[in-house]
């Protein structure tokens, strides 16, 4: 057994430090378990490693300045544990994070982005991802069982090599389309099922390849566009477990039955959804270009205004003009500066923290070490007293 004061010092090591980083070696990679921030001088030892998955890990922020290590890595996984955010790597080709209560995803932009799968499943996502459009070469999208609650298409725009959009079991109450169109070209699979959609128009929508379309068990009494040729190869739908309009039900089959497109079983309809359905797209693009038409003469009232108050303050010389240039030239200057001063300060800090916490690590290891040699000296004199 330990002496007292040994086993007190040995008591204290252990609250402070825990067990080295538990790591599995795999065919083309590693698997990092429970990895820290302590953890983090150890990172440079798998900068070779093509693929390496992190469980448990708890990392609040993975920054460029953390993953910048890992030079030969294509493969990144986060599974379970917490990774509130994730800032993009611009060569990785996957990047998959699981339970890992991740927030949100950093995408800069002209990075020149060589990702082609994205798979953030069972986090607390709220929206899609901001500058998503910047990963060219993505065909994978994974964003399922998050808490995303609309989606703007507009993300989704200059994608031309996305096979894959999965959307299934979100908050969805509504998907947009600022534009007047996307498109898609390569696009084959998109899943929205399991959200709370109520209406869907995809007037503005040319996917040209998509052959499977997945909208059960949403709040859906109609989809507006389904019936153009913008879904020409489309051969499966399912708008199973939803209050569909019994009118636009039967239309929309009749449609189905000519071009031999698949319905999903069990697809009802509900009588009490019988209020006005939009007959096509030509009714909704007027109904848009209406409120285009509004939504410009607004601007151009407020424009107006601006430019009277401009023209009563600039006293006729275009003072008022000037001044306002100059303020924000001088404001932006200021803020561009203390940003940059900022991030030297922040990457100064955690060169410091990273060096203290490898320092902490040699430190307690020593001290584990002098525990074990006094220890062994103390068993070893007891037997030479005994003999």
């Amino acid at each position: 057994m330990f002496q007292p004061a040994v086993l007190l010092l040995f008591i204290l090591v252990t609250s402070i430090c825990r067990c080295s980083l538990l790591v599995e070696r795999t065919s083309n990679g590693a698997i990092l378990n429970a990895f820290r921030l302590i953890d983090l001088p150890k990172l440079p030892e798998f900068a070779r490693v093509k693929a390496l998955e992190f469980r448990k890990a708890e990392i609040p922020f993975a920054s460029l300045s953390i993953f910048d290590q890992l030079t030969e890595c294509k493969y990144l996984v986060f599974r379970e544990g917490t990774v509130k955010q994730i800032q993009m790597k611009n060569s990785l080709v996957s990047l998959t994070a699981e339970k890992t209560k991740t927030e949100g995803v950093i995408i800069d932009l002209g990075s020149n982005y060589k990702l082609a799968k994205l798979s953030i499943t069972q986090c607390y996502l709220t929206r899609i991802p901001e500058n998503l459009n910047e990963l060219k070469e993505l065909e994978d999208l994974n964003l399922s069982n998050n808490r995303i609650d609309f989606v703007t298409m507009d993300n989704f725009k200059g994608m031309k090599k996305l096979k894959s959009i999965d959307l299934n079991y979100n908050q969805i109450k509504h998907v947009l389309t600022v534009d007047e169109s996307i498109t898609l070209p390569k696009l084959e699979q998109l899943m929205l099922s399991n959200n709370q959609l109520y209406e869907l128009d995809v007037c503005g929508w040319l996917m040209p390849s998509l052959g499977s379309a997945y909208l059960r068990s949403n709040e859906l009494t109609y989809v507006i566009g389904l019936s153009t040729n913008n879904f020409r190869a489309i051969k499966h739908l399912d708008l199973g477990n939803n209050p569909l309009n019994c009118h636009w039900k039967e239309g929309f089959e009749k449609y189905a039955e000519d071009r031999n497109l698949f319905l999903s079983n069990h697809v009802d309809c509900d009588y009490s959804h019988e209020d006005t359905v939009p007959s096509s797209c030509k009714f909704t693009a007027a109904m848009n270009s209406k409120f285009k038409a509004w939504w410009n003469a607004i601007e151009a009232k407020s424009g107006a205004i601006v430019g009277d108050v401009s023209n009563r303050f600039s006293n006729g010389g275009g003072k008022l003009s000037i001044i306002t240039d100059q303020l924000e030239g001088h404001i932006e200057a200021k803020v561009r500066i203390q940003i940059e001063e900022l991030n030297r300060k922040l990457v100064m800090m955690e060169k410091k923290f990273i060096k203290q916490m490898a320092e902490q690590r040699n430190m307690i290891d020593d001290l584990v070490e002098v525990i074990y040699r006094m220890e062994i000296e103390r068993v070893y004199n007891k037997t030479q007293n005994r003999g």
